[in-house]
């Protein structure tokens, strides 16, 4: 599992560490010391499922991010 997240994730870490056999996560306030953009990231992590959680006000600016970012 591959959890793209803002701090309101946190709360649920260990569930996830619980559920999956393994779980990465991806704080995008943090994405600019990767050098790889998300879409590089998603299909190096070959997760099965990939999640992205993040709060309602938010959400506008995480999406804008990944487009700058260069996710298709």
């Amino acid at each position: 599992m591959l959890v793209f997240r803002d701090s309101y994730q946190a709360p649920t870490t260990l569930m996830f560490a619980d559920l999956f056999s393994e779980v990465q996560f991806i704080d995008p306030r943090n994405i600019e010391n990767i050098k790889m953009s998300y879409e590089e990231i998603i299909q190096n992590s070959d997760s099965d499922i990939v999640v992205f959680m993040y709060n309602s006000s938010g959400f506008d600016s995480m999406i804008k991010n990944m487009i700058d970012k260069g996710i298709s």
